[in-house]
């Protein structure tokens, strides 16, 4: 009987390493990013060596997404068994006091037009070698020789190619934060539909920030996946490190090189062949190190995908080597099928902050700041918030010196000088720094508190902070003040005053810039909104500006302040009058900043402080929201909510007769029905927007946006279609006086962002 042959197989196996931070070689003047790369909800990889593993692996054919994530240029889809890695990277800059006027109101309604990541590239920050991270990897080819079951490791041949794809996996939907109406989720699903690469359900992935606000991805690119081109770089080690080592030794990393061969989505390098005692005997490995290089935009993700072929680029699956069949292993010996590619889990971006120091001061109680409640806020926007890293209770000595270096240039004299007015002798004698007047508040009793102006807290609060950061442990290269340390150097984050202010001046909060921000405890009704405040100005460190306020003011002659309005409004068929808040557009207010379904409820908001809306979101993740915010971006999808209700169409924009009477100047009355004019009556016109239902103080309450208020040239968004019959002219950039000229009919229309509201009116 013939014996049957059995012929023997080539086998290569790859496996993938992440080689942590210390093979990267930080440099002032290139490259100064920290990272930390871990699995979603487990320790870092930092504890190496760490084995990224293959993750569609088996030959029995498993699900059809699965198959699809690991085929080399296939849909960008995420197979149901993942990995999901964050990659966190470390951003503690803030807006420098110097650039407050990026949350200012030039240009009102829009505000400075300078987005985050083109500041952080402005040559007097040079910002981005502090965020944009150099991630390194290994790729280990083996071969092996025989048959099944009795290989043995033999020298990896000359002209074997390695080919990494990168793939843009389906946007993390998961941290879409909670809202009513979902009106977070519908604003981002919205965006992801019209900017993924499809334009349409972004399921499939390639879905990543897009080159025109400030990504990698090209819109118009047919291929799925990103260009390799724009994140993977060769990166040489002299001498070359010792592989499945993760210790870097004495290793010295050469700059990152554009060597190999680039190609749209994919780029192919020949390994580096080396030698190395395996099973006791001297075998050449393949060895191709490179580093992962993306930019900063949270909740971006990637995947690679990774294959061998031969010289003329075919895949080494297809060949054959002296007759025997060749096949391609995983990084745990599992054999990957001709259409499969050895393929990750995902790499997503993840933002880190650190609150380097809260102050407390005049005893205001440090938990009362909810900080797993703030870092919910920032989780929805990929941004890990960590700390507070140190908490310190301001001294009465430094309260006093501060007040006296502020408001008495520096002199310890007259009242400033007396000891008494800060702490009365004998009080707290068991505490020498316990006194009745630290507690009561920011100011002693003898400066009279009720007359200081938020120009005054703000002073203090700045000095008060700035000496305590000075008083912080020196960084490397002397950084002291928290402009250096925040602007110069590559940031440590924020430093947050808590106080008690008993001014009545600056209620809330104030964003002082270079990291530092002031919060008050709030009394009365505002209790317990200490939390959101803090949240609220952090996101003006980070470069979000405000959303809606609770109201439109008036002047008041008695006291050349400001008095509230009292709104009545009346609906179209109801006889009654119900007071509604009128809800100003303009005051510190940018309307074009924030997803108009959701911007009374953005944390960003003076009112309720839900969650984030979409466009801080989106802001918060390094998104160039100035580019979002171009007319033929998204900016009529972002001022969509100020006409529309999507889930209540008769609650959309009305047209209302205004009516005010002198006698009563607290009192405004609105109307859907415009009444019937005479010949050469006129009439008060204004646009408002949908209802919407919020809480203020904790008391729950109705609102409308006056539209009319936030034009730059509020009367070219009226128009008349018969001027000869009704003619319109502006009453105090917030609405329009309507002059009847003789009798028929003519619409009046207020129109803005693609979207209008009409109402005839009929003149007698």
């Amino acid at each position: 009987m013939q014996k049957a042959m059995s012929l023997h197989t080539v086998r290569y196996q790859i496996s993938l390493h992440y080689l942590g931070e210390g093979y990267v070689r930080r440099d002032e003047q290139r490259y100064r990013c920290r990272f930390e790369l871990k699995e979603d909800g487990a320790e870092s990889l930092e504890s190496l060596p760490h084995v990224i593993p293959n993750v569609v692996s088996g030959t029995e054919p498993p699900d059809p997404a699965a198959v699809e994530a690991a085929m080399p240029g296939s849909e960008s889809v995420n197979p149901p068994a993942d990995t999901v890695y964050r990659l966190v990277i470390t951003d503690n800059h803030t807006l420098p006091e110097v650039d407050a006027g990026l949350l200012g109101n030039t240009g009102s309604p829009n505000g400075d037009r300078t987005s985050r990541p083109v500041y952080y590239r402005k040559s007097n920050r040079r910002w981005m070698r502090d965020v944009r991270p150099l991630v390194p990897f290994r790729i280990i080819i083996r071969r092996f020789d025989g048959v099944p079951g009795n290989e043995e490791r033999v020298d990896l041949d000359a002209g074997v190619r390695v080919v990494i794809e990168i793939k843009d996996p389906a946007e993390e939907k998961g941290m879409h934060a909670e809202s009513d109406r979902n009106a977070v989720k519908n604003c981002l699903g919205d965006f992801f539909r019209k900017y993924s690469r499809s334009g349409n359900d972004p399921s499939g992935g390639d879905d990543n920030c897009p080159e025109p606000f400030a990504g990698h991805r090209t819109i118009s690119d047919p291929s799925p996946g990103i260009n390799a081109g724009k994140v993977v770089r060769k990166i040489p080690y002299v001498p070359s490190p010792t592989p499945d080592t993760a210790l870097p030794g004495g290793i010295r990393p050469g700059r990152v090189s554009t060597e190999g061969i680039y190609a749209s989505n994919h780029v192919t390098f020949d390994p580096e062949l080396i030698q190395t005692m395996e099973d006791g005997s001297k075998v050449k490995i393949g060895v191709v190190d490179y580093v992962f290089s993306p930019l900063p935009i949270g909740g971006d993700n990637y995947r690679f995908l990774i294959r061998l072929v031969d010289g003329s680029g075919r895949d080494i699956r297809e060949t054959r080597i002296d007759g025997a069949a060749v096949g391609l292993t995983d990084d745990r010996g599992e054999i990957l099928p001709l259409l499969r590619a050895y393929c990750t889990g995902r790499f997503v971006i993840w933002r880190r902050i650190d609150v380097r120091l809260m102050l407390a001061a005049n005893r205001a109680c440090p938990e009362d700041i909810d900080w797993e409640k703030i870092r919910g806020f920032y989780r929805h926007a990929f941004m890990e918030i960590s700390g507070p890293l140190e908490i310190r209770e301001l001294p009465l000595t430094g309260w006093r010196q501060s007040i006296i270096d502020v408001f008495n240039g520096g002199e310890s004299s007259g009242e400033y000088g007396d000891l008494d007015n800060f702490r009365p002798a004998g009080a707290g004698p068991e505490d020498v720094n316990y006194n009745d007047i630290y507690s009561q508040g920011l100011f002693p009793s003898f400066m009279n508190p009720a007359s200081r102006t938020n120009q005054e807290v703000e002073n203090l609060c700045s000095d008060i902070l700035t000496k305590a950061v000075q008083a912080l442990p020196p960084l490397k290269g002397g950084y002291a003040t928290p402009e250096s340390r925040n602007v110069d150097g590559e940031g440590e984050g924020f430093y947050m005053l808590y106080v008690k202010n008993n001014t009545g001046a600056a209620p809330g909060g104030m964003w002082l810039g270079d990291g530092r921000l002031a919060v008050s405890k709030l009394t009365g009704a505002l209790s317990g909104m200490e939390s959101g405040m803090t949240a609220h100005e952090m996101g003006h460190g980070l470069f979000l500006r405000n959303s809606i306020s609770p109201g439109l003011k008036r002047l008041d002659p008695d006291t050349g302040g400001s008095a509230d309005f009292l709104v009545r409004y009346r609906k179209a068929g109801d006889p009654d009058f119900e007071v509604i808040r009128l809800l100003h557009p303009t005051r510190n207010t940018y309307p074009e900043d924030h997803d108009q379904h959701f911007s009374h409820k953005c944390v960003m908001a003076d009112l309720d402080r839900q969650a984030f809306c979409g466009i801080c979101s989106l802001g918060l993740r390094f998104y160039d929201r100035i580019r979002i915010q171009d007319k033929g971006q998204y900016l009529s999808r972002i001022m969509e909510g100020s006409f529309v209700d999507v889930e209540n169409p008769d609650n959309g924009a009305k047209i209302v007769h205004a009516l005010y009477d002198p006698s009563a100047p607290d009192e405004i009355k609105l109307s859907e029905v415009i009444p019937a004019m005479a010949a050469n009556q006129e009439i008060y016109l204004m646009a408002v927007g949908p209802e919407r239902e919020y809480s203020f103080a904790g008391t729950p309450e109705k609102g409308r946006v006056n539209l009319g208020a936030s034009g730059k040239d509020p009367i070219s968004d009226w128009s008349s279609s018969n001027t000869g019959i009704v003619s319109l002219k502006m009453a105090g950039g917030i609405g329009v006086i309507a002059t009847a000229k003789r009798p028929g009919t003519a619409t009046i229309k207020f129109s803005r962002y693609g979207k209008s509201v009409a109402a005839v009116i009929t003149v007698a």
